[in-house]
């Protein structure tokens, strides 16, 4: 596959309320919503068995949502349950459609201002190391100010 230099990621984030997967922890029974967030780029589809193209999301973290005015105790165990579950093995495919008709919103910075695509062959590899290097860029990134 031959790749088009004209053609630039074009990276968004969508919040996902995910409460309804979560088993029995402090965190839902409290009542609180659980909402991962996920960053994708737009401009590219992956097509994994199936006709429908699919996005590739990369999981940056889970947050709660209060439902109600907690104490410092239950957040301590809300902030606990989210920390022991988070794993970048939420990362995943989803269908297009599905996404496109979520609230994506673009990423409030571009991840090439700190990943230089130049450092990169101008080959299938070395577009997948660029994209891995932008999703280990933005989850830094996240991870120091999740917006």
């Amino acid at each position: 596959m031959e790749r088009n230099p004209d053609i630039k990621p074009d990276w968004h984030y969508v919040r996902i309320d995910e409460t309804a997967y979560w088993g029995n922890c402090d965190a839902k029974n409290l009542g609180e919503k659980l909402v991962a967030t996920y960053a994708f780029d737009k401009n590219t589809h992956h097509y994994c068995c199936c006709v429908t193209p699919a996005y590739w999301l990369v999981y940056l973290g889970t947050h709660a949502e209060p439902e109600q005015e907690l104490t410092d105790e239950q957040w301590e165990k809300v902030h606990t349950d989210i920390i022991e579950a988070d794993t970048e093995e939420c990362s995943g495919y989803f269908d297009v459609s599905d996404v496109d008709r979520m609230n994506a919103q673009s990423l409030p910075f571009d991840p090439s201002d700190g990943v230089d695509r130049d450092e990169f062959s101008d080959d299938e590899q070395g577009d997948q190391d660029y994209a891995h290097a932008c999703e280990d860029y933005i989850r830094e990134a996240w991870g120091a100010n999740p917006w």
